[in-house]
């Protein structure tokens, strides 16, 4: 049984006329009455009873046409489902996230993706860089929202945002009263530092800081979230330098304050496999992520 016979079968169900479903079809009437007698031979029934003044479907006939446009219905939508997953707008994506994240980033896109991508289902998890990493490599998620730089073989990295790094600082502290503060000011600081296993890049970009400020930062504590990083902070247990987006965190009794001179800043991608790069359900989202940043 071939599909065509089915269109030319509802067609004709409908017209009840060979000459005029012949040309509605833009094939002749002897081909469509080849179809038609094909059909019924592969189901071994008689749709229609025709005569020279007028055809009519069969009991048979009425029956199979129920059941012919709901396959239709159906053969339309899984076209449809097909073209929507070729696009990249149907299937599920499992995305790990850095914890600054959630400030901006994910909601942004977790929003537009229910607005215009409903068939698209995102399932995240709050992950540091490292066990985004790991995670990827086991493919137990399929995107990252990471800390840059990554150093990995396996992963293709899409930048996204960039920030600068700012000084955390208790409220009470005497260094409060700057409006911005020299790094080297915090030569005898205890610091809070994000764990280097967790995000080794950015870890390095706050040790090049102190490092080019002259001094070795006396790293009192280590932390893998910087909502636990500021919590120390407010305990008055040491500073810390933080991309400024971890201010919008809501932990009290921090001060924030710019460094003084010019610094890197930090930076987040969307990391993936390298394998993954043709799938066109990342394609899209990569590609949305980076549209929907401001600026």
């Amino acid at each position: 049984m071939e599909l065509p016979w089915l269109y030319s079968f509802t067609v004709l169900a409908d017209l009840l006329h060979f000459g005029r479903a012949a040309a509605a079809l833009h094939m002749s009437q002897s081909a469509l009455s080849v179809q038609i007698r094909n059909l019924e031979a592969a189901l071994k029934v008689t749709l229609f009873e025709r005569d020279r003044r007028s055809v009519s479907l069969t009991v048979a006939g009425q029956v199979f046409l129920e059941d012919v446009h709901r396959l239709l219905r159906e053969l339309e939508e899984a076209q449809r489902r097909a073209q929507r997953a070729a696009k990249g707008e149907l299937g599920l994506i499992r995305i790990g996230f850095v914890s600054a994240g959630t400030v901006r980033i994910i909601p942004r896109i977790i929003r537009y993706y229910k607005k215009n991508f409903p068939g698209v289902e995102l399932r995240i998890r709050n992950l540091p860089t490292g066990q985004q990493i790991e995670a990827l490599l086991r493919k137990e998620i399929d995107v990252g929202l990471v800390r840059l730089p990554v150093a990995a073989a396996e992963i293709a990295i899409t930048p996204l945002s960039k920030e600068p790094l700012v000084c955390f600082l208790p409220k009470r502290h005497p260094l409060a009263r700057y409006r911005k503060i020299a790094p080297q000011r915090l030569r005898s600081e205890p610091f809070i530092l994000y764990e280097r296993r967790q995000a080794p890049g950015f870890y390095d970009r706050i040790l090049e800081i102190c490092l080019r400020s002259g001094f070795s930062p006396l790293a009192l504590q280590e932390a893998g979230e910087m909502q636990t990083i500021l919590s120390m902070v407010a305990s008055e247990m040491g500073v810390s330098i933080l991309p400024i987006s971890a201010a919008e965190l809501g932990i009290k009794d921090v001060a924030v304050r710019p460094l003084a001179g010019r610094w890197p800043q930090s930076e987040l991608g969307l990391a993936i496999l390298r394998s993954s790069v043709d799938n066109p359900r990342l394609r899209k989202f990569l590609t949305t992520a980076v549209q929907l940043q401001p600026g």
